[in-house]
């Protein structure tokens, strides 16, 4: 038995597939021969494997990956391609550019500015400053999961953990490239079919071998008499709760004055020394204008911020050592000791009145730098800035928890409280008054938590309960520290 998924895919928010170096950016996406994005099949065979060994073990991931010993080894069951980049009409864009019709999407070069910020100082640091190349959200792709079956038939173990992988990939609890903790890589999929073909059956071999490669053809996925359709259908998990905190939340924010993410004066941004850069996103739906640009507040922006907020909390609360407790949650990379965080912070796009934010609500604000010694103004030093800087202007913190402990989940949640009540900055001139948030109250906080099994409802009853559990684990997580101290 041969098992072949084909689906496609559109990305929620921006991917980073990190390609060869570049001297002209920082962090490049990787390309195929012809300049369009791709997602490598090793990558993607990466990160399923990567989730099936944390879901059902290493005995699972090595059964159904492959594993390679010192005098013996196993070749991997299954087969992942690469995922190629779709046109506007769901055909695949390089397999066009070769038939001589060139594609409307042409993959041109999309950057975002970052700066790392100073954990003492929480100012930028020195040297800084880099950018990276990124692959829009809504961009598609089409790719092929399979499970190989030429010699043995898989048995009903692996044929089960296949069906896992499948689910798990078609309800998104994947992401791809790096940055996932910022949100990078998320994805859904709004198309999927299964086959399975029958080699003993002369019939099934001869539509497997006549079957036309996604590579050249995108839609339909699969003709309708290739092999037989085939539902993943795995039996229910055996598994055990997982400890600790995980799930998803939003929430609702607006903004209570100015923002300005960024700076300088990108590509498409209204004309001034400084201004919000906008990001770009892909709409297939809308072929006469698929490219928008949107105001977003990036992931990688409110998790420093959320990041560097919590290691305040962590020094006021006197833990010994803060910033060893800060990459507990946030991870850390260091050489080869580097460890994954445990919250993820995506994209926050600007919205009002239910729509997207758009260079209408840019303010022009004029500033002057001031002499510290004479306190007059300095010569040629007028500049003038564009916040977005409307009345209603809100957005929507998304995050997702990994088995986060008790108390970092006290810790975190002080942070937040910090950010909605305007405490906390986001992005440049928090001086100036830039950059403050504080909760929507007209929208409700979405939740879809799990504490060792137990679900966060809607009942207040239970939200007191964990709030409660909540302060007493940070409560003893300081006992402990003062205790250790001692």
């Amino acid at each position: 038995m041969l098992y072949i998924a084909r689906c496609i895919l559109e990305l929620k928010t921006p991917l980073h597939c990190g390609g060869k170096d570049d001297s002209l950016m920082d962090a490049p996406v990787i390309r195929d021969a012809y300049g369009f994005w791709r997602i490598p099949g090793s990558s993607v065979a990466g990160v399923l494997r990567s989730w099936l060994r944390k879901a059902c073990g290493e005995t699972a991931a090595s059964g159904l990956f492959g594993c390679e010993q010192d005098n013996s080894g196993k070749a991997s069951l299954v087969w992942c391609s690469d995922a190629i980049l779709l046109d506007y009409d769901n055909q695949p864009a390089w397999h066009k550019y070769l038939e001589g019709t060139p594609p409307s999407i042409t993959a041109p070069v999309f950057l975002r500015d970052h700066v790392r910020i100073d954990d003492d100082s929480g100012a930028a640091s020195n040297t800084g400053k880099f950018d990276e190349e990124y692959v829009p959200s809504g961009t598609r792709f089409a790719m092929e999961i399979s499970l190989d079956g030429w010699i043995t038939a898989p048995g009903d173990e692996a044929l089960d953990y296949f069906a896992r992988l499948l689910q798990a990939f078609h309800e998104g609890a994947v992401s791809f490239g790096g940055h996932g903790a910022d949100g990078y890589g998320e994805y859904s999929v709004i198309r999927q079919e299964c086959r399975h073909f029958d080699l003993s059956n002369p019939r099934h071999m001869e539509q497997w071998l006549n079957l036309p490669s996604l590579a050249a053809q995108a839609q339909p996925l699969f003709p309708p008499d290739a092999g037989e359709p085939w539902q993943p259908a795995p039996a229910p998990s055996k598994n055990a709760n997982s400890k600790g905190i995980s799930g998803t939340f939003s929430l609702p924010l607006s903004a209570s004055g100015p923002l300005l993410i960024a700076g300088g004066r990108p590509e498409g941004a209204v004309d001034a020394d400084m201004c919000f850069a906008p990001t770009v996103v892909y709409n297939y739906e809308q072929k006469n204008n698929p490219q928008r640009r949107v105001y977003t507040i990036p992931g990688s922006s409110l998790r420093g911020v959320i990041r560097h907020r919590v290691l305040h909390v962590l020094k006021t609360l006197g833990f010994a050592d803060p910033e060893h407790e800060m990459e507990r949650i946030f991870g850390t990379a260091k050489g080869e000791t580097g460890q994954k965080g445990r919250v993820c912070i995506a994209d926050a796009p600007l919205q009002r009145n239910n729509d997207t934010v758009d260079a209408a609500t840019c303010q022009t604000v004029q500033h002057v730098a001031v002499d510290r010694f004479t306190g007059g103004a300095m010569d040629a030093h007028l500049f003038n800035e564009a916040p977005v800087w409307r009345d209603e202007v809100k957005l929507t913190l998304r995050m997702r928890l990994y088995e986060l402990e008790p108390a970092q989940a006290g810790i975190l949640l002080h942070a937040l409280i910090d950010l909605v009540q305007g405490d906390v900055a986001i992005g440049s001139g928090g001086n100036r008054g830039n950059g403050r948030l504080q909760l929507d109250t007209s929208t409700r906080p979405v939740f879809n938590l799990v504490w060792d099994g137990e679900h966060l409802d809607e009942k207040e009853s239970t939200a007191h309960a964990w709030l409660s559990r909540l302060q007493n684990a940070v409560q003893e997580a300081i006992a402990k520290e003062k205790h250790h101290v001692a």
